[in-house]
């Protein structure tokens, strides 16, 4: 998994042009906000949303990969943008 796929991914959930509303109805029914290590944050007045996706517990090691989706949304609250990145957290 690398930023590039995962923006893909998400360009392929979520074309430009695809409302906030189904945005945040298909990342919930999709458990994103309910299996924590994932979370969603709808857009603000700017437009700007993010997931972010922290690393997975229970996998070994100091030294985890986390990714965060930033999407930018029109003021028709359409998305826009898509961005993904990726960090590295120490336990």
């Amino acid at each position: 998994m690398d930023t590039e796929s995962i923006r893909a991914a998400v360009l392929r959930l979520f074309p430009p042009g695809t409302p906030a509303p189904e945005v945040a109805r298909t990342l919930r029914e999709n458990g994103v906000g309910r299996d924590g290590v994932s979370s969603y944050f709808p857009p603000d007045r700017d437009g700007h949303a993010g997931i972010r996706v922290e690393f997975d517990p229970y996998e070994p090691g100091w030294v985890k990969r986390s990714f965060g989706v930033s999407m930018r949304f029109d003021s028709g609250l359409l998305t826009s943008e898509v961005e993904a990145r990726e960090w590295w957290t120490g336990l």
